[in-house]
């Protein structure tokens, strides 16, 4: 008969996160469930948290990732609530990605 054993991860708060979110090392706590972020889904999250608007193209040369918008996707899976908005110029059209 295996033993199971209850491995508690660390955490630690991190001071400026807002409430909705408590962020541990690489454990995410959100609406009581746990989860453990891929390294570019906590970039990506890490840069939400750090304030600011950001395209497509913005989070892709900041955090030097092809294509972010599946990591934008599993994080909003997950219950993070990432809000987007359509910005429209005279010759395009794109989104932009926050946490409110």
């Amino acid at each position: 008969m295996a033993m199971e054993t209850n491995k508690k991860t660390p955490r630690v708060h991190t001071p400026g996160v807002p409430s909705q979110l408590n962020i541990f090392f690489d454990v995410i706590g959100n609406k009581g469930n746990e989860f453990y972020r891929d390294s570019m889904q906590m970039k990506v999250l890490d840069l939400f948290l750090s304030g600011g608007q950001y395209s497509n193209v913005d989070i892709s040369r900041i955090i030097n990732t092809p294509d972010p918008r599946s990591h934008i996707r599993d994080l909003r899976k997950r219950g993070i609530k990432i809000s987007d908005s359509w910005i429209k110029t005279a010759h395009s059209r794109y989104k932009i990605y926050f946490i409110k």
